[in-house]
């Protein structure tokens, strides 16, 4: 016996961002950020689902300099004490920090700091992180996992990665490369799927459809 499946997207509402926001707290926050190309991930410190342990060394296997990596978030089963331990041999040349957990203005204010939001989970639902950093106006860089229904890798919004090191530090590099204009256009690109693509009427929608199909059958 099977059981129908529905789909509906998580939903955002890109009017929750702050209009105020001071882009400097991060670099004000981790003053050696400065003039590097900033990676940020903000979630749950889960090292197993988030990927984070998988981030942190593809930034040591990327050869990368002039960036750094931050993670923001709330502990999770340990998990800041064991990303602490992998991030003490990280290189000077692409330092990892680790920040508490963020929320509200301060959350938005971490993210616009940054250059890139990344993502690299094995495993998910919808990321509601994702939402926001790409409603932000932030490029991405994710798994697929991590990527709402693709969507945004299909609208050239982020970098498509999988979950191992070698694909993210090769995601990494891809990033880093990258024109400072691109990132906006990457970004714009980002914004315009949200908001067209992830509001809270088409969850509603997909759920009251579902329901009208299969449960008054």
């Amino acid at each position: 016996m099977t059981a129908p499946l529905v789909q509906a997207p998580n939903g955002y509402d890109a009017a929750e961002i702050p209009g105020d926001l001071d882009s400097t707290r991060l670099v004000r926050t981790l003053p050696e950020t400065r003039g590097r190309r900033v990676y940020l991930f903000l979630g749950r410190l889960d090292p197993a689902q988030k990927g984070l342990d998988l981030l942190i060394q593809a930034a040591a296997q990327s050869g990368l300099r002039n960036s750094a990596l931050v993670i923001v978030g709330p502990d999770w089963r340990g998990g800041r004490k064991r990303l602490k331990r992998l991030a003490q041999g990280s290189s000077s040349d692409f330092p990892v920090r680790i920040l508490d957990a963020a929320y509200a203005q301060a959350k938005y204010e971490l993210m616009a700091g940054a250059d890139i939001f990344v993502h690299t989970s094995r495993w998910e639902g919808m990321p509601q992180a994702v939402l926001e950093a790409a409603a932000l106006g932030l490029p991405c860089l994710l798994t697929s996992v991590a990527d709402p229904w693709g969507r945004l890798a299909g609208q050239d919004a982020a970098w498509a990665v999988e979950a191992n090191p070698a694909s993210i530090a090769e995601g990494l590099q891809r990033a880093a490369a990258a024109e400072d204009s691109q990132l906006r256009d990457m970004g714009a690109r980002a914004r315009r799927t949200v908001t067209q693509d992830f509001q809270w009427r088409q969850a509603a929608e997909a759920l009251r459809d579902g329901y009208v199909k299969y449960a008054l059958k």
